[in-house]
Formats: structure tokens, sequence, C-alpha cells
């Protein structure tokens, strides 16, 4: 089939997938007003409150914006309280009503966007690496979607209602499948540190002293290197230099998931295996 052939059924493809995005982020905003009324906030975080009679501005109107503008792909540091205020036709001084600071914000907005993969498929113990396998792809799409997200995601824990709810989802799953709760609770801390730091160093990209370089290129220099590496120095290096530049980003991706899923479902097995009775001399 020629390419000419083949671009309306992309194009047809492409516009179900924006399609079907929106969607789901108009369930999601259901679902979060319904976990909004049902989940309570983290204490620290400022109470949503009412706008003045000429400028009926909500926390929800600030994060939406704020969204707004980090999808426009400006990146965090062009996202300031000034910059925020001009988009919604305000002085930054209205904002600080509503959010205590930039740092407030962001946890808003990275709230925010945790919310649109939920709600959660219900635990079933039997399909359980299956339902985590689909919940971490799910992740790693929309950090794809939105790159900037895994640059909010640094040094914060996740409490707001949206991460709630995604965690509870997740260690319902975890213990349905039988993963006893310490590796229950640390998988989740485990899957989350990997989606995240693998779209970021994706995202980021390969570099070289020259600058940036296509990722092909990059690899055959690299590959070319172990290859030319004095073999008695670093023999594992030079038998494995194939299989260490290969393998494409989704394969790689698949195989750490593999790699923690096989560990939490050892763990599981572990501990439904019977106990071994001390043997009296």
């Amino acid at each position: 089939m020629s390419e000419e052939m083949q671009w309306p059924t992309r194009a047809a493809k492409a516009a179900a997938k924006r399609a079907a995005r929106e969607a789901a982020r108009e369930a999601a905003r259901a679902l979060r007003e319904e976990v909004r009324r049902a989940v309570p906030e983290p204490p620290w975080w400022s109470a949503p409150r009412r706008g003045g009679r000429q400028a009926p501005l909500t926390r929800d109107a600030i994060v939406d914006a704020a969204v707004r503008l980090l999808d426009r792909g400006e990146g965090l540091d062009s996202l300031s309280m000034r910059r925020l205020g001009e988009e919604l036709g305000t002085g930054p001084g209205s904002l600080y009503w509503h959010v205590r600071n930039k740092e407030e914000l962001l946890d808003l907005v990275f709230d925010r966007l945790i919310g649109e993969q939920l709600p959660l498929p219900a635990p079933k113990p039997a399909r359980w690496q299956q339902q985590v396998k689909d919940i971490a792809r799910r992740a790693l799409d929309v950090l794809f979607e939105r790159p900037y997200i895994a640059e909010i995601s640094i040094g914060r824990f996740p409490v707001g209602p949206n991460a709630l709810e995604w965690t509870e989802g997740v260690l319902a799953i975890l213990r349905a499948g039988g993963v006893p709760d310490r590796e229950a609770a640390w998988g989740v801390h485990l899957l989350t540190t990997y989606f995240t730091a693998f779209a970021f160093e994706t995202q980021t990209g390969l570099k070289t002293p020259e600058g940036e370089a296509r990722p092909e290129e990059i690899l055959e220099r690299i590959h070319a290197h172990f290859h030319a590496l004095p073999r008695e120095r670093f023999p594992n290096i030079a038998d494995l230099a194939d299989e260490l530049t290969r393998g494409d980003m989704d394969e790689r991706f698949e195989f750490g998931l593999d790699a923690i899923l096989a560990g939490l479902a050892a763990a599981a097995s572990a501990a439904r295996a019977p106990r071994k009775r001390p043997r009296r001399g």
C-alpha cells in the first residue's frame, strides 16, 4: 500500500484517538468532581475560595489555565504567577487569594493530571499482573503526552485526592493478587518511580559533546566504541555490545516492567507458601 493510500486511514485513526482522549478527559472531569466531594485534601493545601463579584476566579480556573500554558510547550520555567494572571486577565494578587504560591499550584496541577488516569479497574486476582501493566502503560502514555509532568513530579509525594484514589486502586490490585503488605506499599512507589524516570530520560534524549544527534547515530557510535574496547580488560562489555545497544524504548520499558512484576509475584508466591515447621531433634 502506498504512503498516499495509507494517509486517510492514519488521519482517521489520529482523529479517533483525539476524540477518545477528549471523551476520557470529560469523564475524568466528572470523576474529579466526585473525588473532590468524597476525598479530603491535604490539610496544608489552601482551601478553595470564591472569587469576588467582578472577578469570578476559582482555584479550578487557575489550575485549568496553568495546564493550558504548560500544554503550549513553554516549559515549567515559563509558568509564573504573573504569566498566569495575564492568561486569566487578572493580576497576580488575585491568584494568591486562591493559591499560596507556585509550588502549591504545581501540586494542584500534578493532582489534576493524575486524575486523567482514573478510574482504575476493579481488582481481578487472576489478572493482577496484567492490570498493573495496563495501568503503568497508561501512565507512561500520559507522561509522553505531557512531558512536563515528569519534571513536576520530581521531589513530590503525591497526596492529593486524585493521587490517593490512584494509589488506593493500585494497592487494591496488588493485595488482591496476594502481594504482601510491605511489598505492595513499596511496589507502588517503585512503579511510579520507574515509569516517571523512564519517561523523563526518554524525553530528555541522548546527548553528545557536539550537541544533540539522532538516537540511531549516537547508539552506533557507542556500539562501535564498545567493540573497540580491549577485550582483556572489558570482556563482558565486548561480549554484550550488541545487547547493550539493542532494543527500542517500548521493548526496554516492557522488560523493566516485567522485572518489577516478577519480583512482586515472587513475593506473593513466597507469602502463599506453607511455612516449614522446624524439625525436633
